[in-house]
């Protein structure tokens, strides 16, 4: 499903101006100018599709600077606006993991591992993801060869779990265009002109 990453300043134009052509929109709401869980909650309306709400840690290369407790706290009170999905990070604690996703079962859980430097043995990272059970597996790596971005489009195919592999970087964009090809759930897309 091709996926509408909303980033910035003017959420609600994004949206509109997309609606037609995506199936998902993804809310970085790391890179909006505040936290507000009522403006959120009427961007989630105004976007009539599913919606998966991401909040980013610096060290996963978002812009969200809070310690891990601020982060769950942010977590718990996203999840109160039952959102269709929701993208945490596979460095919270598994007991968090457990307890965030055991108190809302109506949201789908997409559990994201990120390394901006190379691709490392996916099959190893996918297997520690495993402990946590979630409903979708996101491993994002960055390409250093076109081989790395095979290796993650040939590992996505091969996946039982519901996945998302992107390879990030200039040796990595075709998997973001083939991603459908491949089993790749989600394919995103970029949608801020700023």
């Amino acid at each position: 499903m091709f996926t509408g990453v909303v980033k910035g300043s003017n959420q609600k134009e994004q949206i509109e101006k997309f609606r037609n052509l995506l199936q998902v929109f993804e809310f970085r709401i790391d890179t909006f100018d505040s936290f507000d869980l009522a403006m959120l909650s009427h961007l989630k309306d105004i976007a009539q599709k599913p919606v998966i709400f991401t909040l980013r840690t610096k060290s996963h290369g978002g812009f969200f600077e809070g310690t891990s407790k601020e982060y769950v706290t942010r977590l718990h009170s996203l999840l109160t606006l039952k959102p269709d999905y929701i993208d945490i990070e596979c460095d919270i604690g598994l007991e968090q993991f457990f307890r965030l996703k055991e108190k809302n079962p109506q949201t789908k859980f997409i559990l994201s591992y990120h390394n901006f430097t190379l691709t490392p043995d996916l099959s190893l990272i996918y297997q520690r993801m495993k402990k946590y059970s979630p409903d979708i597996y996101k491993i994002a790596c960055h390409a250093n060869s076109s081989l790395d971005a095979i290796d993650m489009l040939c590992f996505a195919s091969k996946t039982k779990d519901k996945f998302i592999g992107i390879s990030m970087g200039p040796l990595g964009q075709i998997t973001r265009i083939v991603a459908p090809l491949f089993q790749t759930i989600f394919s995103y897309v970029p949608i801020n002109q700023e």
